[in-house]
């Protein structure tokens, strides 16, 4: 083989390792937010929303026939890799993929911090990440951020998860399950007024669960 041709043959073997090793890269500090504006978006599939119909019905059974099965949601086995790939491809194509968001808050619970899951799982997002980038890719998604708030409460980080649950509220005031969920918090911040305030409401609207019930109860004997 000509040297010119070589020397060029080795450029493009360059040029598409690094562009390979781009493509898969991720920064946990910004989350990489700006990506969702691309046109040019990362692996071309997507992003489509979870909360748009036509989405939903036209693209997202072409994603989840190949990534995201009751297996993968219950974290069981990944389809084509681990649970971390096909979570995350299901979440490159769908940011706002509720049970892929899920799964990921549940996947990451199962090591002891963020720092030993991106350990086992480099070209991955944190849970906390997933969450950042659905919300900005489509701010009006309650759920979305109300999934953050418990992946949060849940965390313990009290003060940051009633953030994501006013904020899911001010989009669904009337959502049961929404006053549920936050009243849970501030029974756990041990603020009583709150607590009752929002489980009125919940409860006003039949929600079935009696736990929000239950802590109040315990808080007004101490």
């Amino acid at each position: 083989m000509h040297f010119a041709q070589k020397s060029f043959l080795i450029v493009i073997t360059f040029f598409l390792a690094c562009l390979s090793k781009s493509a898969i890269a991720v920064d946990n500090r910004t989350c990489d937010l700006k990506e969702l504006d691309s046109k040019k978006y990362a692996r071309a599939y997507g992003p489509f929303d979870y909360t748009n119909s036509i989405h939903y019905k036209e693209k997202l059974p072409i994603v989840e026939v190949a990534h995201f099965n009751k297996n993968v949601e219950r974290l069981v086995s990944g389809m084509t890799g681990s649970l971390a790939g096909d979570i995350g491809y299901t979440l490159h194509a769908f940011p706002n993929h509720h049970k892929a968001l899920l799964a990921m808050s549940k996947l990451q619970k199962r090591y002891s911090s963020e720092h030993d899951f991106t350990a086992i799982y480099p070209k991955r997002y944190t849970a906390t990440c997933y969450f950042k980038r659905a919300i900005y890719f489509q701010p009006r998604d309650a759920v979305s951020r109300m999934l953050f708030a418990i992946h949060l409460h849940q965390s313990k980080k009290l003060k940051l998860a009633e953030q994501q649950y006013k904020g899911a509220i001010k989009i669904a005031p009337n959502n049961p399950e929404f006053h549920y969920n936050i009243g849970l918090l501030y029974a756990d911040l041990g603020d009583l007024e709150k607590a009752k305030e929002h489980a009125e409401i919940a409860y006003s609207h039949n929600y079935p669960l009696p736990g929000l019930a239950n802590k109040i109860k315990k808080l007004e004997k101490m």
